[in-house]
Parts: structure tokens; C-alpha cells; sequence
């Protein structure tokens, strides 16, 4: 399955990336999203350690990143 999608957003570089680089403000600008949170203290680097819960195809699905 492939699944795209694409807008043009009406802000600069710096300030959609001050955004998208917090994961704990994921709902705000992913419809899907119910709640991101962060589990390694610190700045968001390599090895930054996550769990997500989001919608996809009428489930809640929760995941974690590392």
C-alpha cells in the first residue's frame, strides 16, 4: 500500500520546523495523531526514543520509534 499526500503551507522553513520537531505537538498538524510523547530526556536527536498513538483506516494503532 501506498499512501501520499501534500499542502502547501503558508509559513516559513524555520517556523514549520519549529513545529514538526516536537512530537508532543503532532495533533495539532497530523489529523491521524491522538498523542505522541517523547521518552528520552532532552533535545530530539538520533537515538530519541518515542511512542505514538494515531488513526489509520478506522483503528487506533500505537507505535514506538527509536
Amino acid at each position: 500500500m501506498h499512501v501520499a499526500a501534500e499542502i502547501t503551507i503558508d509559513a516559513s522553513p524555520t517556523a514549520v520546523f519549529a513545529i514538526v520537531s516536537q512530537p508532543e505537538l503532532d495533533t495539532e498538524w497530523q489529523e491521524a495523531a491522538i498523542w505522541t510523547k517523547v521518552r528520552t530526556p532532552g533535545p530530539l536527536a538520533v537515538g530519541s526514543e518515542m511512542d505514538h498513538e494515531g488513526r489509520f483506516m478506522g483503528m487506533r494503532v500505537r507505535t514506538g520509534a527509536r
